[in-house]
């Protein structure tokens, strides 16, 4: 067995071939090392090359700044590889297929199914839906894994008993994020894959649905109407014409809401609250301060909750899931030019997506 002393005589070695160290000692016995003091060059590069050193030897690395303007480097045992029961995503998934298409199958004959070719219509509903969830969080998966993330694969939540069949899907991360940087890719990739499924989902469903008179619904109009986001807006204008919004209404397919409710999504993951996606992109961007921001934005969901009472619900589960959100290990580089970029989309697409009043009782 080799001498704890020269275990760290080793990893205090290869922290000097890119910092000058001010102090450095053990937080107790078992780790972790820490180190302070200012790098050598360019601090980016010096993680890099740390990274690359301690990563084969199952160490990790974060870094700090310190209130004198020096740096705090942090090495400590990496967390173990979790393992991973496929078997309860698989199972998650099925019993989500069988709730929408359940509820897409009430969707196309307004009734319960009778058997199982009825039941099997609710595919114009349930496919498109699960494809776009499905594709937003593989999204994060690949990106999580890219970066070196362990992730699990996506949980899907069944849900029977609401007008969608389901409450979502999610992955967990399982170990740190490396730095503002993957958090950021991770963050966007779920609502850009996402959104890149239900644009052209929204876009068939729409060339399939029926314009009629809003004359023609009266005592047979739904008790339930759906705000529409300017991206929906947009392309009903494009697909259906401006006669779509003169004393008309436009039935939705089952396919069209499909994609109405990944636009829904998209915007309540782009929220920049606490570990929503909109929370990784806002502290991937504002650092520390995200969480004067995430404050802010429960504030104005509590305040719309006066016209939907789901966005006082939402504002609440926020809260008591914590709006504040972990540093990642690189809390020191900054971002670049391209992924300011991409947070700057992450805003017009929530823009594009959002809606005041999502769902509106007609009396």
């Amino acid at each position: 067995m080799i001498d704890s002393f020269y275990i760290d005589e080793i990893i205090k070695e290869a922290v000097t071939r890119v910092f000058d160290i001010v102090e450095w000692g053990k937080v107790d016995a078992d780790g972790p090392w820490v180190f302070v003091g200012k790098f050598q060059g360019n601090p980016e590069d010096g993680i890099e090359l740390l990274n690359e050193i301690f990563r084969p030897l199952k160490l990790m690395v974060a870094v700090r700044r310190t209130k004198d303007g020096l740096y705090k480097i942090i090495i400590s045992k990496a967390p173990p590889v979790p393992r991973q029961n496929i078997w309860v995503n698989v199972l998650l998934f099925f019993l989500t297929l069988l709730s929408t298409f359940f509820v897409g199958s009430f969707m196309v004959l307004t009734h319960t199914p009778h058997n199982l070719g009825q039941f099997l219509l609710g595919y114009k509903f349930a496919v498109p839906l699960l494809l776009i969830l499905g594709i937003h969080e593989l999204g994060h998966y690949y990106l999580a894994r890219k970066h070196g993330v362990y992730s699990t694969l996506p949980y899907f939540i069944p849900f029977p008993l609401n007008m969608v069949g389901t409450l979502g899907a999610f992955i967990k991360l399982q170990s740190p994020i490396p730095s503002r940087k993957a958090l950021l890719d991770i963050g966007i990739a779920g609502p850009i894959a996402g959104l890149i499924v239900a644009i052209p989902v929204t876009i068939i469903g729409l060339m399939h649905s029926i314009v009629v008179p809003l004359s023609s619904l009266t005592g047979n109009a739904s008790p339930i109407e759906f705000g529409e986001p300017l991206l929906f807006l947009g392309l009903r204008y494009i697909i259906l014409g401006a006669e779509s919004f003169k004393d008309s209404a436009v039935l939705l397919t089952p396919t069209a809401f499909a994609g109405w409710v990944g636009f829904f999504v998209t915007s309540l993951n782009l929220l920049p609250v606490g570990q929503l996606d909109g929370g990784h992109i806002l502290y991937a961007v504002f650092g520390k301060k995200h969480l004067t921001i995430s404050r802010i934005v429960v504030l104005i969901l509590i305040i719309l909750g006066v016209k939907w009472v789901g966005w006082l619900i939402w504002a609440i589960l926020l809260i008591v899931l914590g709006i504040s959100h972990p540093e990642p290990l690189d809390e020191v580089t900054p971002l670049d030019g391209k992924r300011k970029a991409l947070a700057a989309l992450a805003l017009v697409m929530l823009i594009l997506t959002f809606v005041p009043v999502p769902i509106k009782v007609v009396q």
